[in-house]
């Protein structure tokens, strides 16, 4: 089974975007996006949530994107991820992360809620 980072790399290719371009759209310098798809780093949360959002509306499928399950392509029949189950897998994330990034994802939570405004 693939790593989150060779799901990432293979979303990119699937949507035709060269690597500067995806990283720029999901916050990261290029080459932290490169480590990342090598799985060489992890990708902060901010970037994880922008990529959720790409792939969302590119009718990818979040479960294959966030656990490495399924296809890549949502369909019908794919199982897809609940938000009960997405609820779950970020708090899982969240509660692993150090007070520092949770300060930050908190943070950058509320950020999002007042742009929404």
């Amino acid at each position: 089974m693939d790593n989150f980072g060779e799901r990432v790399a293979k979303l990119r290719g699937h949507l035709s975007y060269k690597q500067m371009d995806f990283a720029a759209m999901i916050g990261l310098p290029s080459g932290s996006l490169s480590e990342a798809e090598k799985g060489k780093r992890n990708l902060p949360f901010s970037a994880v949530i922008s990529l959720c959002g790409i792939a969302d509306v590119n009718g990818i499928d979040l479960r294959w994107l966030l656990l490495g399950k399924g296809e890549m392509i949502a369909t019908d029949e794919n199982e897809t991820l609940s938000a009960n189950e997405l609820e779950s897998l970020v708090l899982r994330a969240f509660n692993k992360l150090s007070d520092d990034s949770q300060i930050e994802v908190i943070s950058y939570i509320n950020k999002i809620a007042k742009d929404s405004d």
